[in-house]
């Protein structure tokens, strides 16, 4: 059994969850991966995920609306830039707290640890202008459920 890594950030209302989406979008991450976008759908609980091809982010984030309308969990893969690495986000409405699950094809540093740097890094740089002053939180667990690191970091 492997690590398990997460960061989080609050943000202030559950429409906020599509804004940072989009920014996220608008920047170096990508939902689509081999064509394809992975994702719980409409109607769907979480651990219900699917793998289906859009023809653009917008059907998406309609979907991730009416979702937040309908107070469903929202999970969603998102990849870096042209690479495997990606995110599971995770958002509940109702709730501010938005989950960024640091488990596809993990940066790790030499000692095995999740490289938090390169990941607060990027979200940082697609972050910063709309959601500054927000703290993210960020924390590793053993398969144990032993923390290993923790990190506090500011947008």
């Amino acid at each position: 059994m492997s690590n398990s890594a997460f960061t989080r950030i609050d943000i202030d209302k559950a429409t906020d969850f599509i804004k940072l989406l989009s920014v996220l979008l608008g920047s170096a991450w990508k939902m689509e991966f081999n064509g394809k976008v992975n994702y719980v759908p409409l109607g769907k609980e979480f651990g219900e995920w699917t793998i289906k091809q859009y023809n653009n982010d917008q059907e998406v984030l309609k979907e991730v609306e009416r979702k937040i309308d309908l107070n469903e969990d929202i999970a969603i893969s998102l990849f870096y830039d042209n690479l495997a690495t990606g995110v599971d986000i995770i958002f509940k409405p109702g709730n501010s707290q938005v989950t960024f699950g640091w488990n596809i094809n993990r940066i790790e540093e030499s000692s095995g640890k999740l490289d938090f740097l390169w990941y607060t890094d990027r979200l940082k740089k697609s972050l910063q202008k709309e959601f500054g002053g927000k703290k993210l939180l960020s924390f590793e667990y053993d398969s144990g459920a032993q923390l290993i690191q923790s990190r506090e970091d500011t947008l």
